[in-house]
């Protein structure tokens, strides 16, 4: 078999690989998925719900408000709806506990650390994804200061958050 042969054979052998791994638009841009989704998550030091009453008001996927107590160390709502909604809220307060219902320190425990992160993700079609990640309360409290401080921050804002968050 001559040379110009045998390579022409073998671009034809290769020609419908070359092919299917081309993308199938013209621009080769990816399609955006056509649903909503949101993902609410905490995540508190033991010592901060040991202190602190925590409430979460939220607005789920299909746009129902909801307001719930947490009670674990993370948190998290999250869910993905075929409907477009193009909004969210996401709230989180701290209120001190009373001194009768503050759980007990070890001996051991020099300092109390009092801190909270939270996250916000939103995806539609029309927004495509964001996200916020911070640490919404902080502190590091000497164990004799615990009641002097929670005093001094009876109320605590953690996060207030809604779509002009996304843009600010």
């Amino acid at each position: 078999m001559n040379k110009h042969l045998a390579t022409t054979l073998l671009a034809l052998l290769l020609l419908p690989i070359i092919e299917a791994c081309r993308p199938n638009s013209g621009d080769g841009v990816m399609e955006r998925p056509n649903y909503t989704m949101v993902n609410y998550q905490l995540e508190f030091t033991d010592h901060f719900l040991s202190f602190y009453d925590v409430t979460v008001t939220y607005q789920t996927v299909d746009g129902k408000q909801l307001t719930e107590t947490v009670t674990t160390q993370t948190w998290q709502y999250k869910e993905k709806s075929e409907e477009q909604y193009s909004n969210l809220y996401f709230s989180v307060f701290a209120t001190a506990k009373p001194k009768d219902k503050r759980g007990k320190l070890n001996d051991k425990v020099e300092t109390v650390e009092l801190s909270c992160d939270y996250s916000v993700e939103y995806y539609s079609k029309a927004t495509s994804a964001k996200r916020i990640h911070q640490k919404g309360a902080y502190a590091t409290v000497k164990k004799e200061n615990i009641d002097d401080y929670l005093a001094d921050h009876t109320n605590i804002k953690v996060c207030e958050i809604d779509m002009s968050s996304f843009y600010e």
